[in-house]
């Protein structure tokens, strides 16, 4: 069993909610996850945060009490630095995306983002875009070739924009990371997210990790596949093409800016990132043509 640091100690958490610990999981950067046992028998996911807050996860518990377990995994108990969810048996639908069927797995996705989106009204999260989105909103680029380059400031601008305009959106609560890896597909096909940031903003924010994903440096996403699976999602959901894909934009470029701070000279990384913002751009520039 993997050593377990005091800070994510589970023994307090299951003495209080009568677990029984089953297996440690690897450690991840902001929490630790445990596979345990609930009384009844049960099988149950325990995750405890090791800073004193679930930072980006802080409103994870209301999303999930509010999803009541429709479309998303359910929540069982919370504390300020700990979680206890339902155990999700199945596969990531990463894996159906690069077995070759990414239509099933964006209508998949939809799936998921239609119930949230019918639930949206029963929570109104704290957290919005515009501290979703600060790094390609506000943050200092400093002087890397790729943040001073034309694209990262289109980027940038198309971003911005999207900000202003969803200020007189339909806003609400969606997810605000779902894509392919944060969705299990069941055996039976039943379909839970998990991991969400809980973000108030439009519903066409909702789909732009999804448009980023999957994430694979040697095949990476195609203009003609965002926009497949832009025409996809608009036909079953009635939602702004040109909307989703900025806020795409905006995923992209984001996360290009927090990759150069983090990693600085990992340039094959960085690289991918900044392949992915120009595909974007090039899928958000087709899709005003039209």
């Amino acid at each position: 069993m993997n050593e377990i640091p005091a800070s994510t100690d589970p023994a307090p958490l299951l003495a209080a909610w009568n677990l029984t610990l089953e297996a440690v999981r690897p450690a991840r950067q902001k929490a630790q996850i445990f596979d345990v046992r609930r009384q009844d028998g049960t099988l149950a996911i325990l995750k405890v945060y090791r800073d004193d807050t679930m930072g980006y996860e802080a409103e994870s518990p209301e999303f999930l009490r509010a999803m009541a377990g429709d479309h998303c995994v359910r929540l069982f108990e919370s504390r300020p630095r700990a979680i206890l969810m339902e155990f999700a048996e199945g596969t990531m639908l990463f894996h159906r995306a690069v077995n070759g069927d990414e239509n099933g797995a964006i209508d998949r996705i939809v799936q998921v983002g239609e119930a949230i989106r019918r639930r949206r009204n029963l929570y109104t999260p704290k957290r919005t875009l515009k501290q979703r989105f600060w790094n390609v909103l506000y943050a200092e680029t400093g002087n890397h070739r790729l943040l001073l380059s034309d694209s990262f400031a289109s980027a940038r601008a198309i971003s911005r924009t999207a900000l202003e305009q969803d200020a007189d959106a339909d806003r609400g609560m969606i997810h605000g990371d779902l894509h392919h890896g944060n969705i299990i597909e069941s055996p039976k096909g039943a379909l839970l997210a998990i991991d969400p940031l809980t973000i108030y903003g439009e519903p066409e924010a909702e789909y732009c990790q999804a448009l980023c994903n999957p994430r694979r440096p040697k095949r990476p996403r195609t203009v003609e596949q965002v926009l497949s699976a832009v025409a996809r999602i608009e036909t079953q959901t009635g939602l702004d093409p040109r909307r989703m894909v900025a806020w795409g934009v905006a995923a992209a470029a984001n996360l290009l800016i927090v990759q150069v701070k983090r990693r600085g000279s990992d340039t094959r990384k960085i690289e991918f990132e900044a392949r992915q913002v120009e595909m974007l751009l090039q899928a958000y520039d087709e899709i005003l043509r039209r």
